[in-house]
């Protein structure tokens, strides 16, 4: 009986440590394009689903680059993603899970406003609040870091 225990807690810390290191993607937010603004900068309208107010504009920020980069943003300058990520090797998801893991995608985007929510973007539904943010991608800039870094090619080679 004590083995069995030793060999079931070993598969848990094999199976989450397996879990950690392959990337995921948040699909629990809504983009509505909002407007182009100067050249290379998305403004985009960001709802996400949250348990609790605190936190949630950092994930709407994470779920915008990560449309952007995987999904792409229909309506908008962005309707096809940068990368697939079917498509990601291993040396890839070790980049995206660097890139959003340090957060060095709050690079590339900032709140459009002063960051309030407008009374309308803020709505509790069930255990949830739906919450609203205009943010603002810098979509060039994200375009080139993803080329110098080898994870997408150039446009036009």
């Amino acid at each position: 009986m004590k083995y069995l225990h030793f060999f079931i807690f070993l598969f848990g810390v094999a199976s989450n440590s397996f879990a950690q290191s392959s990337f995921k993607l948040d699909r629990e937010f809504d983009i509505q394009p909002s407007y182009t603004g100067v050249q290379g900068v998305e403004v985009l309208k960001v709802f996400v689903k949250s348990k609790k107010e605190k936190g949630s504009l950092e994930k709407a920020k994470k779920n915008v680059i990560q449309a952007i980069i995987f999904q792409g943003v229909s309506g908008s300058g962005s309707a096809s993603p940068f990368i697939q990520v079917n498509y990601l090797d291993d040396k890839t998801k070790e980049f995206f899970n660097t890139f959003f893991g340090k957060k060095h995608y709050l690079r590339y985007v900032n709140t459009a406003n002063d960051g309030s929510i407008t009374p309308g973007d803020f709505k509790r539904v069930g255990k949830y609040f739906r919450i609203g943010y205009l943010l603002k991608v810098e979509k060039a800039q994200l375009r080139a870091y993803l080329e110098d870094n080898g994870i997408i090619r150039k446009l036009g080679l």
